[in-house]
């Protein structure tokens, strides 16, 4: 399943919303001088939007999702994580394990 996320930034952060299907949500956002991008996500990467905190939760749901590569070292991103074809997963605190602001291409993925 596909779902359409919405970026919205604004001079001092960007804020996701997802599933946006209202036009008029849109209009206001235009209104507000918002700069708005879209992007279609796999919904499947959301899971139940809880945070994957350990090697072996986040190991068994890259495998559900079919990402073959998996390396776990410490990276400067923590938790459960996707960089294109690749899964990644370093230990860290629980809120940086949960954050779902990730630079770049990375996207977190959820048990």
């Amino acid at each position: 399943m596909e779902i359409l996320r919405f970026h919205i930034n604004t001079a001092n952060s960007t804020t996701l919303i997802d599933n946006m299907s209202s036009t008029s949500n849109m209009i206001n956002f235009a209104a507000l001088g918002l700069l708005i991008s879209t992007s279609v996500v796999n919904a499947d990467l959301f899971g139940d939007e809880v945070p994957c905190l350990t090697e072996t939760e986040c190991d068994q749901r890259r495998q559900e999702l079919g990402f073959s590569t998996f390396y776990v070292d410490d990276y400067p991103s923590k938790g459960c994580f996707i960089k294109g074809k690749n899964a990644f997963f370093s230990e860290g605190t629980e809120a940086d394990m949960s954050t779902s602001s990730l630079p770049g291409q990375q996207e977190r993925l959820w048990c």
